[in-house]
């Protein structure tokens, strides 16, 4: 008798847990494409001023100010935020791929691994959303945050939202007109290169017998007034920020229109600041020696 019961029970016991594995495999095994498109492609960027991002990588904050939109106070890069726009807006949903929450974690929807973006208006939540990993044939993985469906949404929202603030920020150095600048000061030390424009062409402001290779200039100034950064100055680095280069440049009202300062690095890199900002940027080996020039380099052969 008692053994009887025993196996009743047994047989039982595995009839709840093959039912609750069913259950859990069939749940999974539902697809279906929901009804409309994606709820926060339809948000409308006009009303939207703060966006803040969680990740695993740490949080951040996005917010429109009159002068534009920031993260953690620094200017955000417009090109950065436009693509993070045409992403969230693209985002069509495909398919429901999952809806049990032990399964969250498989496409990295979960709190643990997911990044959760939440959409405000004022005080006004408008949408929440966890991006997950990028899904396949183009598209990434995603849940809402009040459901357990994990969606598969066309596009490339997975990489387009950006974890790092440095990936966020503007790393635009300089953004000047060439045609502008009428003079320059190069300094490095003790050694100065005056250059001014005379009808159209760059002479030695200082030199009436030593001719400017125009070509040479005209790629300087290309460089200088489009300058962009590769990153910036960790505001815990042991570098020491010692100048040993100055760039100014002047209007033809002799007017500064920006002066820069740069700083060596042994990686052939440089520190690069504005003087009317307290960012320091940081240049590629590349970028630097498109900059720091001798006399000799605008000298036009004779």
């Amino acid at each position: 008798m008692k053994t009887n019961t025993l196996v009743t029970l047994l047989v039982l016991l595995a009839l709840v847990i093959g039912g609750y594995a069913l259950t859990t495999f069939l749940r999974d095994k539902e697809v279906s494409v929901p009804k409309g498109d994606f709820p926060p492609a339809r948000l409308l960027e006009a009303e939207i001023d703060r966006i803040d991002i969680t990740s695993p990588a740490g949080s951040l904050i996005l917010d429109k100010t009159a002068q534009g939109w920031t993260v953690d106070g620094f200017a955000v890069a417009s090109d950065t935020l436009e693509s993070f726009w045409t992403a969230l807006k693209g985002s069509a949903v495909r398919a429901v791929v999952a809806r049990n929450p032990d399964n969250h974690a498989t496409f990295a929807v979960d709190d643990a691994t997911g990044k959760r973006v939440t959409f405000w208006s004022g005080s006004d939540k408008r949408a929440e959303v966890i991006v997950g990993k990028a899904a396949d044939i183009g598209g990434t993985y995603a849940r809402l945050s009040e459901s357990n469906d994990v969606l598969d949404v066309a596009g490339n929202l997975s990489s387009a939202v950006v974890t790092a603030r440095d990936d966020w920020r503007d790393k635009a150095i300089l953004t000047l007109d060439g045609s502008t600048i009428a003079r320059m000061e190069l300094t490095q030390e003790t050694k100065k290169i005056p250059l001014s424009k005379k009808d159209a062409v760059w002479v030695f402001s200082d030199r009436d017998d030593q001719a400017v290779n125009q070509t040479n200039i005209a790629a300087f100034i290309s460089a200088v007034v489009s300058l962009r950064a590769d990153g910036f100055r960790a505001a815990d680095s042991a570098e020491v920020l010692k100048p040993t280069y100055f760039i100014e440049l002047f209007g033809s009202d002799n007017v500064p229109h920006a002066t820069l300062s740069l700083t060596q690095r042994e990686n052939g890199g440089a520190f690069v600041e504005r003087i009317d900002t307290d960012t320091v940027f940081t240049i590629s080996a590349a970028v630097a020696q498109q900059l720091i020039k001798q006399r000799a380099d605008f000298m036009a052969e004779t």
